[in-house]
């Protein structure tokens, strides 16, 4: 045989860094070998030929049992024969298992045979989406200055020509492929092939994202492409029979965020965004130039998406627009110009727009960080953030939602450092809302905190931030009005005649101070809430919620109860996450709520239907604390005296004789966390034994 060429798996493999070749020069000779294959992408592959056929039939290299079996391989794929004779060439060295002395036997067995048929068509649609994430990964970090291989990447593509275009072609023809006959004698079949075209989009779609995120697409293209998109459905006008297979549906969604994704990279919104409040520089945005000049291209596009009103996938699009249209002259009055911006906009959020938004980026494929998931954290952020800015937030829907955007967002470092750099961004005024209604809303509150407290940079932001809280509001009932007088100086107010205590049995059983609304406070009541201005530390408030909790009484059947548990919780993993990256500063102001957390074990365990995810995260902070030198000891015994770890029921005289009881966590593993086959409390306890071990 010749020489067998790199396959794409394993080219691959070199790129993250995972194989012997780590000489930059050698990864570059290496692209240089598969660039052929790497821009051509799915065109690499070609069609049976009759050429093909006789030059395999006339070689004399090659056994004629073999060749028949190639012959066999290009029919079921539908591939050249050549291309078919080189991959099972790879397919022998990357992914067979078997001994090649076999092979010939097997080929001759019609069993045998067909399921290494099947084999080799798993390894090809491998192959072809393999030679899609090198590219893709070429792309996403060409311009990386962090990642080791940017200078070898940036050669490779700057000599690579019009990769987008080649991108485009691909798409468009896959998009359309209907499924070819060899496929269609199965529904097995059919559905292996469909779903593989469909990722293959996905993939051509991610990598035209990456591309434009450093280039800016001409206005010509950006018409054509909403065209382009509109046509297909946003992903799902399939050819193929798509909807019958239950695998395609996520794939299908991914592919229409994909397509919103690139139409709102596609409008530029990184300048919308950045130059928010300069009305100057909008004028030199290339939509709101052609716009303004009378061009033709602009009014087409708006034409185009005035006539859109049926999916979600949609709305991202509208709302970039409806921003493009009003903000370079959002102070003008209603009535007095085109008020498109505002069809469109209403539009959006009848179409659900930062719903949509949301579920995609919690879908599996923006769950592993890699650049295409940063561009749409990025871009779905700064359109949200936008939107904010622009128009009032009681008029976008659910905060909660937005807040849940900013929370997916904020695993992005870039973001993150954003949203601290930027006081009056978007994100910022949600989350200072959000802070004003404390402790409404304290969930999702909590949940936008977590991923910026995961960052050491940013820890100590997270904390002043709950440090100082301005306003406490709670519902406008009949006891929270109480010893209330309407204030003298505005009507809209009322004001405290007598000291409010909250949570004073709490506090007298922690031996610490109650949390007291003082005599004169003014409160202000917005529909059916009530806000004191009145500033304290949410840490403190903390702390006396987990001892209130501790005192009450609830199950599975009560709200009231699950929502104070699933609070106490989000607070938990904030409080373990902060002591994480600094525990010396922050375990002092800590230490009595993470004792709360040994009562949490001792108390909730024995419930009917034990807050199984509350317990875990309550050990896990507890395991925080075993992280000093010597601190393993202390906190092990702590855990001991609650029952919660396993204990010896007799002195040791042989390790035969040991008899060992499971304590409270044995029997949430046999009766709670086994029969449902997820273990966040195991993984937790052994994260505490693996602390202490190292502690020692």
């Amino acid at each position: 045989w010749e020489m067998v060429e790199c396959s794409n798996q394993l080219l691959w493999t070199i790129l993250l860094g995972r194989s012997a070749i780590v000489d930059r020069d050698e990864i570059l000779k290496q692209l240089k070998s598969k660039s052929d294959h790497l821009l051509k992408g799915l065109a690499y592959y070609k069609k049976p030929s009759p050429a093909a056929e006789r030059k395999l039939k006339t070689s004399k290299d090659i056994r004629q049992k073999r060749i028949e079996f190639v012959f066999a391989i290009s029919k079921h794929l539908d591939l050249d024969q050549e291309q078919s004779l080189q991959l099972l060439q790879m397919f022998l060295i990357d992914a067979y298992r078997g001994n090649w002395k076999e092979i010939g036997s097997k080929i001759g067995n019609e069993f045998e045979r067909h399921n290494l048929l099947q084999q080799i068509q798993s390894y090809y649609f491998s192959e072809r989406l393999y030679a899609l994430r090198c590219l893709k990964h070429l792309l996403g970090y060409w311009q990386d200055p962090n990642h080791p291989y940017r200078e070898v990447y940036s050669t490779f593509l700057e000599s690579a020509g019009d990769v987008v275009k080649a991108l485009w072609s691909q798409y468009k023809e896959h998009s359309r492929s209907e499924v070819p006959s060899s496929a269609q004698q199965s529904l097995e079949a059919e559905s292996q092939w469909t779903i593989q075209n469909l990722k293959e989009q996905c993939e051509l779609l991610e990598s035209i994202l990456l591309h434009y995120k450093d280039y800016v697409m001409p206005f010509p293209e950006l018409l054509e492409t909403t065209k382009l998109f509109h046509e297909r459905g946003f992903g799902q006008n399939q050819v193929t029979r798509a909807n019958v297979f239950t695998e395609s549906k996520p794939i299908m969604n991914h592919l229409s965020f994909l397509c919103s994704m690139i139409l709102v990279q596609g409008m530029d919104l990184e300048i919308l965004y950045t130059s928010h409040g300069k009305s100057q520089e909008y004028k030199e945005h290339f939509i709101l130039k052609d716009l303004s000049e009378g061009g033709t291209q602009g009014r087409e596009l708006e034409g185009l998406l005035c006539q859109w009103s049926e999916s979600s996938y949609q709305a991202p699009v509208l709302l970039t627009w409806a921003l493009l249209k009003y903000l370079p002259c959002g102070d003008r009055r209603e009535g007095e110009e085109d008020e498109t911006w505002k069809e469109l906009g209403d539009r959006a959020l009848n179409l659900n727009v930062f719903g949509f938004m949301l579920s995609s980026l919690k879908d599996s494929f923006c769950s592993v960080e890699r650049p295409v998931t940063s561009v749409c954290k990025v871009i779905s952020l700064h359109l949200m953030s936008l939107a904010v800015e622009t128009f009032s937030e009681e008029s976008l829907g659910n905060p909660e939602v937005l807040l849940a955007i900013a929370s997916e967002a904020f695993t992005h470092p870039r973001l993150m450092l954003e949203f601290w750099r930027e006081d009056e961004s978007g994100a910022r005024l949600l989350l200072n809302s959000a802070i004003s209604r404390f402790p409404m809303q304290l969930k999702q509150t909590l949940a936008t905190l977590l991923p910026l407290a995961a960052d050491p940079s940013s820890v100590h932001e997270v904390y002043q931030l709950l440090a100082a809280i301005p306003f406490y509001t709670e519902p406008a009932t009949e006891q929270s009005l109480k010893n209330c007088v309407d204030c003298e100086d505005c009507e809209a107010l009322l004001v405290l005649t007598k000291p409010r205590v909250l949570y004073h049995e709490e506090a007298k059983r922690l031996g610490c101070r109650p949390m007291v609304i003082p005599e004169g406070t003014v409160a202000q009541v917005c529909g059916d809430l009530m806000r004191w201005q009145h500033a304290f530390s949410a840490w403190e408030w903390f702390t006396l919620m987990c001892a209130n909790l501790l005192g009450t009484g609830g199950g599975a059947d009560d709200p009231s109860f699950i929502s104070s548990i699933e609070d106490a919780t989000g607070v938990a993993r904030l409080v373990s996450q902060i002591l994480k990256h600094d525990f010396a500063t922050f375990i002092t102001e800590f230490q009595p709520l993470v004792s709360l957390y040994h009562s949490v074990l001792q108390r909730f365990y024995a419930l009917p239907s034990p807050p199984v995810d509350f317990i875990a995260v309550c050990l896990e902070c507890i395991s925080v604390t075993t992280r000093p030198e010597n601190q393993g000891k202390k906190a092990w015994t702590l855990l001991a005296r609650t029952g919660f770890t396993p204990y010896l029921l007799s002195s040791v005289s042989s390790i035969e004789s040991v008899s060992v009881a499971p304590g409270h966590y044995g029997q949430l593993l046999n009766v709670w966390e086994r029969p449902r086959g997820v273990y966040p409390v195991t993984m937790a306890m052994l994260d505490l034994l693996l602390n202490i071990v190292e502690g020692k």
